[in-house]
């Protein structure tokens, strides 16, 4: 049996040397801001990088790894998803759910192919936006789970979060 000294000194030794062999992946691009989310755009060779505190969506270059052009959108822009069709691109923005600020809870839908733009108002935070294989988004927000029709801008009350929560 090994003795408590010196396994602490292993498990130590084998902590240090898993840190010592870690790196940096990658090469780190500066935006200017806090970055809150990603969406790759492969067809264009472009990354879009949501800049939370810039209030806008930051187009990086895959080629070389530079800020190719900024794209300004509403306060607070916290989450993206890019449609499977790489037609539109559907930004979140967090306004808190505090007055006034609810006001900012709202989700933008950027045509990428029209260089069009539309923002919605939402009634609670946004926490997270994905698309599915049929191009319709979910929105998740504090208190529901929503279908954005980036088309029409339609959204569709999926369920609540109370009623999934009763549904377990």
């Amino acid at each position: 049996m090994l003795s408590k000294s010196y396994w602490w000194k292993s498990t130590l030794a084998v902590a240090l040397a898993a840190a010592a062999w870690g790196g940096t992946f990658g090469t780190m691009v500066s935006v200017g801001g806090q970055a809150s989310s990603l969406a790759l755009d492969e067809q264009r060779g472009v990354l879009y990088i949501a800049n939370f505190t810039a209030n806008r969506i930051e187009v990086m270059s895959l080629a070389n790894n530079t800020i190719q052009t900024s794209i300004n959108v509403a306060a607070q822009p916290s989450s993206l998803a890019l449609s499977p069709d790489d037609r539109f691109l559907v930004i979140t923005h967090f306004g808190n759910a505090a007055p006034p600020a609810s006001s900012n809870n709202a989700v933008t839908v950027i045509d990428l192919t029209s260089n069009g733009k539309q923002t919605f108002a939402l009634g609670s935070p946004p926490l997270g936006v994905a698309f599915g294989i049929d191009g319709l988004a979910l929105v998740v927000t504090s208190t529901d789970f929503l279908l954005l029709d980036p088309v029409s801008g339609t959204t569709q009350e999926l369920s609540t979060i109370g009623g999934v929560v009763a549904k377990t």
